[in-house]
């Protein structure tokens, strides 16, 4: 029996050693640039052929405006692409990203939206969650007991 405990200090420099700053949750440029590297995925707000999604405002010929989140912006679908309101584009942030198939690149017309933080902050917390799961185990592996 080990007289070594886990704790949370032993946890955040095994995070640490991970390459993750459980203290900068707040920092939105560290979370989002942690997020990116760990989907190996970038996010442009120039208008390439080239990116895998699509999230951008476009205005209707009569003045309005709506959010599209599209992986063919030659092909849009008005029932599944297009949305009168951007509340839902953290949710399909995060999906392109998580669920994205080979998602590389996002073009994103307005990438300091409050809701591509949000999407970037939700993957964080998921991420951190695995982190400090190995983390955890990695102690667990070098001889501590767990609390």
């Amino acid at each position: 029996m080990s007289k070594n405990k886990i704790t949370e200090e032993l946890i955040s420099e095994q995070m640490l050693k991970l390459g993750y700053d459980d203290s900068k949750f707040n920092d939105e440029e560290y979370v989002q640039n942690k997020v990116l590297e760990h989907y190996e995925i970038s996010i442009t707000n120039e208008w390439t052929n080239g990116c895998s999604f699509y999230m951008y405002e476009e205005s209707t010929s009569d003045g309005y405006s709506v959010h599209i989140a599209t992986h063919d912006p030659s092909n849009i679908s008005i029932n599944e692409d297009v949305n009168y309101y951007d509340s839902d584009f953290s949710d399909k942030l995060v999906e392109a990203i998580t669920y994205g198939n080979h998602c590389d690149e996002i073009y994103i017309d307005q990438p300091d939206e409050s809701w591509v933080s949000d999407a970037m902050s939700q993957l964080f917390e998921s991420i951190m969650e695995n982190v400090e799961e190995t983390a955890n185990d990695n102690l667990i592996e070098l001889g501590y007991d767990e609390e």
